[in-house]
């Protein structure tokens, strides 16, 4: 998983969903880039701690489900 954020600095909840769920920071960054909520250059690291407690840690399920939807359409099928 690639962390550009320092884990160090991001809840041990938040790392340990992201481990766990094989998310990386640009996948959050642009799932919240998308909704509105940060720019995507924001490292995680900077958003609010309500913000990463009650919607990154509190809504996994939710984010997650973006995450992997954003994925999916990202995806480029090879031939």
């Amino acid at each position: 998983m690639f962390m550009d954020n320092d884990p160090d600095k991001l809840p041990k909840a938040l790392t340990d969903l992201m481990r766990g769920n094989g998310v990386s920071d640009w996948d959050i960054q642009n799932v919240v880039a998308a909704k509105g909520y940060y720019p995507s250059a924001t490292p995680i690291e900077r958003y609010d701690e309500g913000f990463i407690q009650g919607v990154l840690i509190g809504a996994w399920p939710k984010v997650y489900e973006m995450i992997r939807m954003m994925r999916e359409k990202q995806e480029i099928p090879f031939i």
